[in-house]
C-alpha cells in the first residue's frame, strides 16, 4: 500500500465522520440548543418605589403591572421603550401605552397597582415569538396630591420571551 493512498483513505474515512458531527452541530445549533438567552430567567424590574408585579409581551403589545410603593398617590404620564437597535415606544410620538386620554395620565394610589398595556410604533414589534429581547422602559410620573409638583423619570427593564 502507498502512503498516498493510506492518506487518502484515512481521510476520507474519517472526513464522513467529521462531516456527521458538523451536520449534527448545525442541527443543535437550529433549534436553540447554544442560545444563551434561553437560559437565563425572565425579569422585570423598576425598583422598589415602583416593582412590576406582571408582564406580559406579544408580537404586538407589552403589558406591565406596577405597584405604587411610594407612599403617595403618583400620576403617570409618558411612557417610553428602547430596545439596543430602536426606540419601539414613544407615547409622544405614535407609540400608545393605555394611558386615559383624559385627564392624560394613569392615577395609581400608594399601595395599589395600574396597568401599562403599550402598543408600538406603526408595524407592530420586530420580534417573532420565542425571541427574548431586553427591553429598557422609561416612565414619566409626577406626585398626584401636590399641583404643580415636578415630573421624575424612572427607568426599568423588561427581559421575556414574546408570546
Amino acid at each position: 500500500m502507498k502512503k498516498g493512498q493510506f492518506a487518502f483513505e484515512f481521510i476520507m474515512t474519517y472526513g464522513w465522520v467529521f462531516m456527521g458531527i458538523l451536520i449534527a452541530i448545525g442541527a443543535l445549533y437550529y433549534f436553540g440548543v447554544f442560545n444563551p438567552t434561553k437560559f437565563v430567567p425572565d425579569r422585570c424590574f423598576f425598583g422598589n418605589q415602583m416593582v412590576c408585579q406582571d408582564y406580559q409581551l406579544s408580537t404586538g403589545e407589552a403589558k406591565l403591572e406596577i405597584r405604587n410603593n411610594y407612599g403617595k398617590a403618583i400620576n403617570i404620564s409618558k411612557v417610553w421603550a428602547v430596545t439596543d437597535e430602536q426606540e419601539i415606544i414613544n407615547t409622544e410620538t405614535g407609540g400608545r401605552c393605555g394611558l386615559p386620554a383624559s385627564p392624560g395620565w394613569l392615577k395609581i394610589a400608594p399601595g395599589g397597582t395600574g396597568e401599562i398595556a403599550c402598543t408600538p410604533f406603526e408595524g407592530g414589534f420586530a420580534f417573532t415569538t420565542r425571541d427574548k429581547p431586553n427591553i429598557r422602559f422609561t416612565i414619566e410620573f409626577f406626585r398626584g396630591d401636590l399641583p404643580g409638583s415636578p415630573r421624575h423619570n424612572i427607568t426599568g427593564e423588561l427581559f421575556t420571551a414574546v408570546t
